[in-house]
């Protein structure tokens, strides 16, 4: 799948708190394997830069999941390389540390492209029911045409 700038998913995530004024709020819970996005999400509190460059999403609360190991550069081997270099034990449990927080969320903004993203659009539904709360398709649909659950 081609990957998604993080800014992509942040005006998607300021739009759906502007359509949703009453149920969402400016927290973010961002889910990455890829450190430079978790790098870049620490600017989000202070300012953002749309695609136009218009500020937006000043206020927001960041939260990732610590103390997860991650490489500098993503490559298609990524899990590979994560569970030879830090265990295959602590590299589940941080996963899965990950999931459970994501499906603590009351809206998903990713792309069903993403094995990880499916994971959890699937999830919310049928394990924690949650598949009322909106699900922002930031992908191009040739991407998950195919996406069946």
């Amino acid at each position: 799948m081609k990957l998604i700038p993080l800014n992509t998913y942040v005006e998607h995530a300021q739009q759906c708190v502007l359509q949703n004024p009453m149920s969402l709020s400016n927290r973010l819970f961002i889910s990455s394997d890829d450190s430079a996005a978790i790098r870049a999400s620490t600017i989000l509190p202070e300012q953002h830069l749309d695609s136009a460059g218009t500020l937006v999403g000043n206020h927001w609360s960041i939260i990732v999941s610590p103390n997860v190991p991650r490489f500098a550069e993503i490559n298609r081997h990524e899990v590979t390389n994560q569970v030879n270099a830090f265990g295959k034990t602590k590299m589940l449990l941080h996963w899965l540390q990950q999931i459970m927080m994501a499906l603590e969320c009351d809206a998903w903004i990713g792309t069903r492209a993403s094995n990880w993203n499916s994971l959890i659009d699937e999830l919310r539904c049928v394990w924690i029911a949650k598949c009322r709360g909106p699900f922002v398709e930031v992908g191009e649909s040739e991407d998950w045409k195919d996406y069946f659950w």
